[in-house]
């Protein structure tokens, strides 16, 4: 992929994967709301990791059927891992790591506890959970393209200082609502912020490693 296209092409790509995404959170979703009108909770979820078994077959099979490339080490590529951890911190790409590795940590802290706020506080149900979920599939479905044509036109590292800043702000709109709009209002916001980040990142990784 030219350099100059990367954006709009991993944007698509990207998209393409958010329709698989959404259509699995929209599947999931319906069928253990189902489950639990009929008291049958465990039965859905029974049924959820069942499809989901049979998917992942269905990618290993595709992932046995890959070529790896060729590719010829030389002795700076085996010392390249040592001396990136040793002066990593004075290159372009070590910095970026350290950016990306920062901001992956600080949504760790509080991303898992979003899935049982939303179930034993706020006491969604599995259609409201899914509809909250679908929308930040959702979000990067629409913005993926607009970024794309950003990050080519603008370059990669200016979608990152600017999705940098968003990203933060993400956690601060939780505290002012609790109804299911208002939380898919959020996530609307958090996907698109995501989607852009994301999409820079991987680019920006693709231009300065060797």
């Amino acid at each position: 992929v030219r350099p100059n296209q990367r954006g709009r092409y991993f944007g698509r790509r990207n998209r393409a994967m958010s329709v698989a995404a959404f259509a699995a959170l929209c599947l999931g979703g319906v069928v253990l709301h189902q489950a639990e009108q009929r008291s049958s909770v465990v039965l859905g979820f029974v049924l959820v990791f069942v499809i989901a078994l049979v998917a992942r077959l269905a990618s290993a099979y595709f992932l046995s059927r890959m070529v790896e490339p060729p590719d010829t080490a030389t002795a700076e590529d085996r010392g390249a891992l040592w001396q990136f951890l040793r002066g990593g911190r004075r290159t372009n790409f070590g910095r970026f790591v350290g950016y990306v590795g920062w901001m992956h940590f600080a949504v760790q802290v509080s991303g898992p506890m979003i899935a049982p706020y939303l179930r034993r506080d706020l006491r969604f149900t599995y259609l409201e959970f899914m509809l909250s979920t679908a929308a930040t599939v959702m979000a990067q479905f629409l913005t993926l393209p607009w970024w794309g044509r950003y990050c080519d036109r603008f370059g990669n590292r200016r979608v990152l200082m600017f999705t940098g800043l968003l990203l933060p702000v993400i956690p601060v709109f939780w505290l002012f609502t609790t109804s299911v709009p208002g939380i898919m209002a959020v996530q609307l916001f958090a996907g698109a912020s995501w989607a852009g980040f994301a999409l820079a990142m991987g680019n920006f990784m693709f231009d300065n490693v060797k």
